[in-house]
Protein backbone atom coordinates (compact mmCIF):
# COMPACT_ATOMS: atom_id res chain seq x y z
CA UNK A 1 0.00 0.00 0.00
CA UNK A 2 3.08 2.65 0.91
CA UNK A 3 4.65 1.36 -2.45
CA UNK A 4 1.60 2.04 -4.87
CA UNK A 5 1.02 5.61 -2.47
CA UNK A 6 4.70 6.36 -3.48
CA UNK A 7 4.05 4.97 -7.10
CA UNK A 8 1.59 7.27 -8.03
CA UNK A 9 2.71 10.18 -6.18
CA UNK A 10 6.07 9.91 -8.47
CA UNK A 11 3.48 9.58 -11.68
CA UNK A 12 1.52 12.67 -10.56
CA UNK A 13 5.29 14.51 -9.60
CA UNK A 14 6.68 13.66 -13.24
CA UNK A 15 3.19 14.61 -15.51
CA UNK A 16 3.17 18.32 -13.54
CA UNK A 17 6.65 18.77 -13.52
CA UNK A 18 6.38 17.98 -17.37
CA UNK A 19 3.54 20.03 -17.56
CA UNK A 20 5.58 23.07 -15.85
CA UNK A 21 8.52 22.50 -18.25
CA UNK A 22 6.56 22.50 -21.24
CA UNK A 23 4.67 25.58 -20.05
CA UNK A 24 8.28 27.35 -19.21
CA UNK A 25 9.64 26.36 -22.64
CA UNK A 26 7.06 27.75 -24.52
CA UNK A 27 7.62 30.75 -23.40
CA UNK A 28 11.67 30.96 -23.44
CA UNK A 29 11.73 29.44 -27.19
CA UNK A 30 14.15 31.69 -29.23
CA UNK A 31 13.26 34.15 -31.52
CA UNK A 32 12.90 33.96 -34.99
CA UNK A 33 16.16 36.06 -36.56
CA UNK A 34 14.44 36.76 -40.14
CA UNK A 35 14.76 39.70 -42.71
CA UNK A 36 15.39 40.91 -46.15
CA UNK A 37 18.18 42.70 -47.75
CA UNK A 38 17.06 44.07 -51.28
CA UNK A 39 19.23 46.68 -53.20
CA UNK A 40 16.71 49.26 -54.98
CA UNK A 41 19.33 51.47 -56.80
CA UNK A 42 22.79 51.86 -57.55
CA UNK A 43 25.17 54.34 -59.16
CA UNK A 44 28.06 52.66 -60.48
CA UNK A 45 30.03 55.36 -61.55
CA UNK A 46 30.03 56.96 -57.63
CA UNK A 47 30.45 53.46 -56.60
CA UNK A 48 27.23 53.45 -54.10
CA UNK A 49 23.73 51.77 -53.45
CA UNK A 50 20.80 51.96 -51.18
CA UNK A 51 19.24 48.73 -49.69
CA UNK A 52 16.09 47.89 -47.93
CA UNK A 53 15.88 46.37 -44.68
CA UNK A 54 12.93 44.69 -44.27
CA UNK A 55 12.38 42.75 -41.03
CA UNK A 56 10.11 39.11 -41.67
CA UNK A 57 10.34 38.06 -38.11
CA UNK A 58 7.39 37.85 -36.47
CA UNK A 59 9.43 39.75 -33.83
CA UNK A 60 11.40 42.69 -33.25
CA UNK A 61 15.40 42.28 -34.01
CA UNK A 62 18.23 44.61 -33.63
CA UNK A 63 20.47 45.63 -35.55
CA UNK A 64 24.14 47.09 -34.33
CA UNK A 65 25.52 50.43 -35.83
CA UNK A 66 24.56 54.32 -35.61
CA UNK A 67 20.70 54.33 -36.33
CA UNK A 68 18.73 51.71 -37.88
CA UNK A 69 19.15 53.63 -40.94
CA UNK A 70 23.39 53.30 -40.83
CA UNK A 71 23.31 49.66 -39.77
CA UNK A 72 27.17 48.26 -39.56
CA UNK A 73 27.26 46.13 -43.18
CA UNK A 74 30.13 44.21 -44.47
CA UNK A 75 30.10 44.41 -48.26
CA UNK A 76 31.64 42.09 -50.91
CA UNK A 77 32.63 42.46 -54.58
CA UNK A 78 32.27 40.13 -57.49
CA UNK A 79 35.89 41.24 -58.82
CA UNK A 80 37.69 38.94 -61.80
CA UNK A 81 34.94 35.89 -61.09
CA UNK A 82 35.77 35.99 -57.37
CA UNK A 83 33.88 37.49 -54.47
CA UNK A 84 36.02 39.83 -51.95
CA UNK A 85 35.86 41.97 -48.97
CA UNK A 86 35.09 45.70 -50.29
CA UNK A 87 34.37 47.05 -46.66
CA UNK A 88 35.16 49.78 -44.96
CA UNK A 89 35.68 50.43 -41.16
CA UNK A 90 34.16 52.13 -38.38
CA UNK A 91 35.26 53.61 -35.66
CA UNK A 92 32.21 53.02 -33.40
CA UNK A 93 31.78 56.07 -31.13
CA UNK A 94 27.97 56.52 -30.54
CA UNK A 95 27.32 53.23 -32.10
CA UNK A 96 24.69 51.04 -30.37
CA UNK A 97 22.01 48.49 -30.78
CA UNK A 98 18.85 50.18 -32.83
CA UNK A 99 15.84 47.89 -33.19
CA UNK A 100 13.75 47.39 -36.06
CA UNK A 101 10.26 46.56 -35.69
CA UNK A 102 8.30 43.57 -37.13
CA UNK A 103 7.37 44.01 -40.11
CA UNK A 104 9.09 47.36 -40.41
CA UNK A 105 11.52 48.14 -43.40
CA UNK A 106 14.65 51.01 -43.56
CA UNK A 107 17.07 52.27 -46.27
CA UNK A 108 20.93 52.33 -45.84
CA UNK A 109 22.97 53.27 -48.19
CA UNK A 110 26.82 51.49 -49.22
CA UNK A 111 29.94 52.25 -50.62
CA UNK A 112 32.96 50.87 -52.43
CA UNK A 113 35.87 51.46 -53.80
CA UNK A 114 36.79 48.84 -56.83
CA UNK A 115 35.92 49.94 -60.21
CA UNK A 116 36.35 46.74 -61.82
CA UNK A 117 33.36 45.25 -59.37
CA UNK A 118 30.95 43.75 -61.59
CA UNK A 119 28.37 42.88 -58.60
CA UNK A 120 28.02 43.54 -54.84
CA UNK A 121 26.03 42.00 -51.90
CA UNK A 122 26.14 42.70 -48.20
CA UNK A 123 25.70 41.03 -44.67
CA UNK A 124 23.90 42.63 -41.46
CA UNK A 125 23.81 41.22 -38.51
CA UNK A 126 20.50 40.78 -36.55
CA UNK A 127 20.19 40.18 -32.79
CA UNK A 128 17.36 38.57 -31.41
CA UNK A 129 16.77 40.92 -28.03
CA UNK A 130 18.80 44.07 -27.21
CA UNK A 131 21.97 43.55 -25.25
CA UNK A 132 21.88 40.32 -26.17
CA UNK A 133 25.61 39.34 -28.51
CA UNK A 134 25.30 35.76 -28.85
CA UNK A 135 21.82 34.86 -30.58
CA UNK A 136 22.31 36.52 -33.55
CA UNK A 137 22.25 35.61 -37.29
CA UNK A 138 24.55 37.68 -39.89
CA UNK A 139 21.79 37.79 -43.26
CA UNK A 140 23.28 38.42 -46.67
CA UNK A 141 21.44 40.81 -49.55
CA UNK A 142 20.67 39.57 -52.63
CA UNK A 143 23.18 40.01 -55.20
CA UNK A 144 23.07 43.45 -57.03
CA UNK A 145 24.50 42.81 -60.96
CA UNK A 146 26.19 46.53 -61.56
CA UNK A 147 26.26 46.03 -65.51
CA UNK A 148 22.78 45.24 -66.55
CA UNK A 149 20.25 47.28 -63.80
CA UNK A 150 19.06 43.67 -62.05
CA UNK A 151 19.32 42.17 -59.09
CA UNK A 152 18.54 38.38 -58.48
CA UNK A 153 16.72 37.84 -61.69
CA UNK A 154 14.55 41.19 -61.22
CA UNK A 155 15.06 44.92 -62.80
CA UNK A 156 16.18 47.82 -60.78
CA UNK A 157 16.62 51.18 -61.54
CA UNK A 158 20.08 52.13 -61.86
Amino acid sequence: MFAKRIIQFSIRGVLVLTLVSAAVASHYRPREIAADITPIRFNKKAQTATFLITNTAHNDLWLYGYSSDSPFYSVEGLVGGRWQGLGLGWCGTGAGLHVLEKGESTKFGVSWYDPNTTAIRVSVTFYEQAEDYENSRSIQSKVLQLGTNSVAGGNLAG
